[in-house]
């Protein structure tokens, strides 16, 4: 037993190393790494992971796991205070310096806040200096960061939240609750009614599209092949601007052949008959087009997925649009066949999502 135990902890430190060489390879960049390399981290996460709730009481992990929702909210109010921007310009700076440039009139409150983000690897004290630094975490934080999660950390928390908090009513009683906690309105409806709100969603999608940019753009391997590429819903790379609905056919431009285009994470905001509907339209609008192609960028779920991610982003579609949902692959085909295409194959990147290729029928 004890040489299995030495063997673990020098396996494990091995694991820690290499994960945070990784780590600091990826930590300002899109390219998030070589396949092999993304497979290692992942995996060498998931080991740590498991080692630690092996070494840790099921009492003392449920209640970690119960302090998730005060650790999103330490995440919040670092972004919202803006200490990320400020260490950014003026750092580093003591806790009294930077509440002066933050107007934190009680110096201890934000002593607290630091601290426990510290926990969680977001900053750095130094304690002989008594100064705070950046971490490779809480660059992140900073909403000018080419891989900034700050605007999707508020959109979580300010569009989100309220209806979060009702997820045993949406599951038990499949009550609608982002309708219920925002006075009957859809998420499409708050959005069209407060322009903020809007502007919000829009930032958050963009740092969502920045995390896969890159593996979208390297890992798909026939880009080539196409004359044009049209990003159906996307927010980058678009050279042209074209308005329309996914519902309506004449809002579609107009393909020609040897078209690629981009269907990327629209689908999984939408039930499955309104996701058919989407895609029967874009079927109508091909025409007897023959050489085109769409791609599909969604996630794609397994039973026992190593990503768990994906779990909490299906839990987070039902919250927010009720019958939306991430999907397994037999869901995917099943309304893939529906809407006149056939699937081609699927393309596993670097990133959440897959690629599903289609060609119409």
């Amino acid at each position: 037993m004890k040489r299995q135990a030495i063997i673990t902890v020098v396996g494990a430190a091995l694991v820690v190393f290499l994960a945070m060489e990784y780590q600091h390879l990826t930590a300002t960049s899109y390219d998030p790494g070589s396949f092999g390399l993304m497979a290692f981290n992942y995996g060498a996460a998931l080991i740590l992971r498991y080692l630690a709730d092996m070494l840790t009481k099921p009492s003392h992990k449920a209640l970690d796991d119960a302090m998730g929702g005060w650790r999103s909210e330490v995440q919040y109010a670092c972004v919202k205070a803006g200490i990320a921007e400020t260490l950014s310009l003026h750092g580093p700076l003591s806790v009294e310096g930077m509440a002066d440039l933050l107007n934190i009139s009680h110096v201890d409150n934000l002593q607290r806040l630091l601290r426990a983000a510290e926990s969680m690897g977001y900053f750095r004290e130094d304690l002989r200096s008594g100064s705070w630094h950046h971490s490779r975490l809480s660059e992140v934080l900073h909403p000018e960061h080419p891989l900034t999660v700050s605007h999707m950390i508020r959109h979580w928390k300010e569009d989100s939240q309220t209806a979060w908090s009702m997820l045993y009513e949406a599951i038990v009683e499949d009550k609608r609750v982002f309708e219920q906690a925002n006075g009957g309105q859809t998420f499409w409806e708050v959005l069209q009614a407060t322009p903020s709100q809007e502007i919000q969603f829009q930032a958050a999608m963009t740092n969502q599209d920045a995390l896969s940019t890159f593996a979208i753009t390297y890992d798909f391997p026939h880009w080539s092949r196409f004359h044009r590429i049209i990003d159906y819903g996307g927010v980058f790379g678009r050279t042209t601007m074209i308005g329309g609905s996914f519902f309506e056919l004449e809002s579609l431009p107009v393909f020609r052949e040897h078209d690629g285009i981009l269907v990327r994470t629209v689908l999984h905001d939408w039930s499955d008959e309104e996701a058919i509907d989407i895609l029967r339209t874009l079927r109508q609008r091909i025409g007897s087009l023959t050489h085109v192609t769409v791609l599909l960028s969604e996630v794609v779920v397994e039973a026992k997925d190593p990503l768990a991610v994906k779990f909490f982003l299906d839990l987070h579609m039902k919250i927010s649009f009720h019958h939306a949902k991430e999907r397994y692959l037999s869901q995917w085909k099943h309304i893939i066949e529906a809407s006149g295409f056939t699937l081609v194959n699927v393309h596993m990147i670097r990133a959440v999502s897959s690629i599903l290729e289609l060609r119409p029928v």
